[in-house]
Formats: structure tokens, sequence, C-alpha cells
């Protein structure tokens, strides 16, 4: 969306009457907004960050064609998830409310990955995974962009890449590669629907008394984080006479 300034021009023009009036000229700008992160609270870290911020706000002032729509920020660690970012969850908001260009901020999300930033490749790829208001959905630019997030070494959405992993989403299935994504999200994002697919994997497997272990112990723990698909699931399982699992329809 873009925001409408009406700014009192210095020349006049005739009006019917042949007399000279001031008009309001239009001048269309677009709203921008900037996203500053660290990854540590050392001093050095945050130095860089306070001039991140100083930064933008210059840079979109100087622009005559930009209106500030703010400096959004997570300042040192803001765990492993986007979505645990306030600052940018926030900035996510706004766009969605129309306070700021979503398209424009795709554009610049863009321009960074292509320059290889591979925060701006996890960030464009989550957005297309997710699909909002002015972005798609697309499955196959959400897998380029966190496969290439992860061939960096920085991705931090493990899970969402699993997931098109697993069901073949822009890319060939492999629940191989799916497992060890959902593997790491489990571990290091304590991500409760990583979780409930691990488990639902080794549901499936069911070659021995160890994968319903296995399958139970995930989906008691994704069903801690909340994940109503995993309390479904360990509905029907029930234990047998000896202690093992055992599922029942």
């Amino acid at each position: 969306m873009r925001e409408v300034q009406v700014l009192q021009a210095t020349k006049t023009a005739p009006n019917s009457r042949g007399r000279n009036s001031n008009y309001a000229v239009q001048i269309d700008r677009i709203r921008v907004a900037a996203y500053c992160r660290v990854s540590t609270d050392g001093d050095e870290q945050l130095g860089s960050f306070e001039s991140q911020k100083l930064y933008y706000e210059e840079k979109i002032r100087k622009n005559k064609e930009w209106a500030m729509a703010g400096i959004f920020a997570d300042e040192a660690i803001t765990g492993t998830k986007i979505d645990k970012r306030e600052g940018f969850q926030e900035m996510i908001r706004k766009c969605l409310n129309g306070e700021i260009d979503m398209k424009q901020a795709v554009s610049w999300y863009e321009k960074g990955a292509s320059q290889g930033n591979p925060e701006c490749m996890e960030i464009l790829g989550c957005l297309y995974f997710q699909g909002e208001e002015g972005v798609d959905r697309d499955y196959a630019k959400a897998f380029e962009w966190l496969n290439r997030c992860e061939e960096a070494g920085s991705l931090q959405s493990a899970s969402k890449l699993g997931y098109l992993y697993m069901k073949g989403e822009g890319c060939t299935a492999d629940e191989n590669k799916a497992k060890e994504l959902f593997e790491r999200a489990a571990q290091t994002e304590c991500d409760g629907y990583a979780l409930y697919e691990l488990g639902f994997i080794y549901e499936r497997k069911n070659e021995s008394p160890e994968d319903l272990e296995r399958a139970a112990q995930c989906y008691q723990k994704a069903i801690e984080m909340g994940n109503e698909s995993a309390s479904r699931r360990f509905s029907h399982f029930k234990k047998g006479l000896f202690g093992r699992w055992k599922i029942t329809y």
C-alpha cells in the first residue's frame, strides 16, 4: 500500500474567474521499513546493531520517494526460529495490515537473497511457504530459498524444509532427508510439529517394538507443546500386557 502525502505547491494556477490560487500536489511515497538483528549479545555485536539502525533510518529519510514505516529489530539471541523474533513478527503484521508495502519488502529480500544473504533466503522461503497477503504461497520458491539456506549451513526453520521433502512439494520427496530435518528441528527448535512428524514416521515404519516406543515418545512430547494432531494419533496407542505399545483402531 502507498501513502499519499499532500503538499501545498509554491506556484499558482488560474481559477475559473481568472484569479490565481494555490493548488495541492499529490506525491506517492512507498512506505519502507527496515529489519535489523544481531546473533549474540557481545558488545561488538550490539555496537553493530545500533549502527544498522542508524544506517537504515538515515537511508530511508534521505529518499524523497520513501516514507518511514518503522525500524524493527531483534537484539541479541531471540531464539533459532523466525516466529520467536518479536521485531520481525511485528514487521510482518504491519505488512499484512497494509502499513508497509509487502511487495516492496519481498523485492528487497529477493535482492538480499540473490546476493547470498542467508537470513534473506530464510525469510523469503518462509514467506513463500506460508503465503501471506501480497505474497502467494509457492512451494517451489519456498524450497529453492530454504534449501539454499540449508546448503549455506544457516537454516533455522528446519521443519518447514522437512515438510517440503516429506510431501514432495517443490522438490522430489525424500523421507530420509525429511526425517533428518525433523530430528534437528525437534532438538534445536523445540518444534512440536517436527516431533509429530517424527512420531508418524516411526509409527508407519513399525518394524519393531522400539519403533512404536519412539513414536509414542515423540507424540507425547508434541502433545506437551500443544500439537493436536499428535494427540489424535496418540489416542490410538495402548500398552499391552507386557508394557509394550500397540495401536488400536
